[in-house]
């Protein structure tokens, strides 16, 4: 609640100490949280070595996301040296026990050869496996796969119901909320042009919208540019002009 600020003031030291006497009683998730406190650096210092410490402590308790992130950890070299077969180990283990996010960095190692062959295929079923399991990032490297014809045969219809699936869920971090503004412009673009779905004017107009509103500059140019025409869209010159200017200054 102190962490998030739901029904209090946020407040990162009082969520630090309320999940310190959590862990004390052993509680995994609670020694996650700290590790996170420290990897985010909220009412600590950012401190990667320390957050190791606390992630550690939880996946003793096999707790998968703790295991996820310590993957992640090894993975870039943070808080330690970077090791790929570490990262693999640790990542296959939060596999074993339930994450669908470590399914999707086992993908991202295969498709970057980070201690294994690269390998597209393999990448490929993984982020289909992170993708079943309702991970909303997993879902959308699966139909970028889809989209561009990497380790599966192009299919424009498979890679729009991948988008969709990730489109319905939200995004915690930055980087996942570029990667969304990315993702909600390519549905834009299947509508627009009729790939893999029927060509519609008024649905492109839909994601292309969503999309400039998360800051995507190719959707805030397309906004621009149906308002003129009046495609998907009543013909307006004010919004267009409105569009235009966002598009200059992004």
């Amino acid at each position: 609640m102190y962490r998030d600020g739901l029904g209090v003031e946020r407040d990162y030291q009082e969520a630090i100490r309320w999940f310190s006497k959590s862990a004390e009683q052993g509680n995994a998730q609670a020694e996650k949280n700290i590790g996170n406190m420290y990897f985010d650096g909220k009412g600590v210092d950012q401190n990667y070595t320390e957050a190791l410490k606390w992630y550690k402590k939880s996946a003793e308790q096999e707790y998968a996301p703790a295991e996820n992130n310590i993957g992640r950890l090894y993975m870039d070299g943070l808080g330690v040296k970077k090791d790929y077969t570490q990262a693999l180990n640790w990542l296959f283990k939060s596999a074993k026990h339930g994450s669908a996010m470590a399914l999707n960095n086992i993908a991202v190692m295969y498709c970057n050869g980070m201690g294994v062959e690269k390998s597209y295929e393999k990448a490929a079923d993984w982020f289909r496996q992170s993708a079943e399991k309702g991970c909303s990032l997993g879902q959308l490297n699966l139909g970028n796969m889809y989209y561009d014809g990497t380790g599966v045969e192009k299919n424009f219809a498979e890679a729009y119901k991948w988008y969709q699936k990730s489109a319905e869920q939200g995004n915690p971090d930055a980087s996942a909320k570029m990667a969304k503004a990315d993702e909600l412009h390519r549905l834009g673009e299947m509508y627009y042009y009729g790939n893999g779905v029927d060509q519609d004017y008024a649905e492109a107009f839909k994601w292309y919208k969503k999309s400039a509103e998360q800051g995507n500059s190719d959707a805030q140019w397309r906004l621009y540019n149906m308002y003129q025409r009046g495609e998907g869209v009543e013909r307006n010159e004010r919004e267009a002009e409105k569009w235009r200017k966002i598009w200059l200054s992004s």
